[in-house]
């Protein structure tokens, strides 16, 4: 079975559309426009299911997107830990508290963090680990 069969019809034929792009696309990359459909086509992130439903995705991205990170700098645990702790806040064993004073504290490490890349290597892997970690900072 085609795991895009159990998603409803419109987001399965938005989803399929994006395949497609990426398949023709040279580098393989799926573009903003079809990623900002595929989440229109989710609905309102203000609703607790699509709110969850975008939640475990930018989980599942940031861990797709950690092996290139680790790559670069293997020595800052700070891209697993926003990953586990935004598993841990979907699962339910992470308190709302706990949770938001992590992200608090993630997102200035963030912002020191790309400071220090930025001095190595300017607008190159800062800004490709600035939208892992922001996905993850967003679950």
């Amino acid at each position: 079975m085609d795991p895009l069969d159990s998603l409803p019809e419109a987001l399965r034929e938005t989803v399929e559309h994006a395949l497609r792009a990426v398949h023709e696309h040279p580098e393989h990359q799926l573009l903003p426009i079809y990623r900002a459909a595929i989440y229109d086509a989710v609905g309102k992130p203000d609703e607790p299911q699509q709110h969850m439903f975008l939640a475990t995705l930018a989980a599942l991205t940031a861990k797709k997107a950690l092996p290139f990170w680790t790559k670069e700098v293997n020595d800052e645990p700070l891209p697993q830990r926003l990953i586990s702790m935004a598993e841990s806040t979907l699962k339910g064993d992470l308190s709302e508290g706990r949770a938001e004073a992590a992200a608090d504290w993630a997102l200035g490490r963030s912002a020191s963090l790309f400071r220090e890349l930025d001095k190595k290597t300017p607008n190159g892997l800062s800004v490709q680990a600035e939208g892992a970690l922001l996905v993850a900072i967003a679950a």
